[in-house]
C-alpha cells in the first residue's frame, strides 16, 4: 500500500479508510488500532466511519498493532519533528 516498509504516521493519512480497510490482514480491530494510532498525532483519515472516532484503545493495543507491523517487515518510526 505504501510502496516502503518504513513509514512515519504521516504517510498514512493520503490513504483512505476504504483503503486500508481492503488491505490483507486489516480487520476492523486492526484499523480502530490504526485511527487510535493516528489520532495520538492528531491525523485522522478520509472516509472514516463516525463509530470508530469514539472507540477508546489501550496503549496495549497500539503497542501491539506495532509489533504486528514489525512482525510483516514495517518499522515504525517517530514523528518528524
Amino acid at each position: 500500500m505504501l510502496d516502503k516498509s518504513d513509514f512515519i504516521p504521516a504517510d498514512v493519512p493520503p490513504l483512505s479508510y476504504r483503503q486500508i480497510s481492503k488491505a490483507p490482514g486489516i480487520g476492523r480491530k486492526g484499523m480502530v488500532i490504526i485511527l487510535a494510532w493516528l489520532a495520538e498525532f492528531g491525523l485522522a483519515l478520509s472516509g472514516q466511519p463516525e463509530w470508530h472516532a469514539s472507540r477508546p484503545v489501550s496503549c496495549k493495543r497500539l503497542q501491539q498493532a506495532i509489533h504486528m507491523l514489525e512482525r510483516h517487515g514495517y518499522r515504525i518510526l517517530p514523528p518528524a519533528a
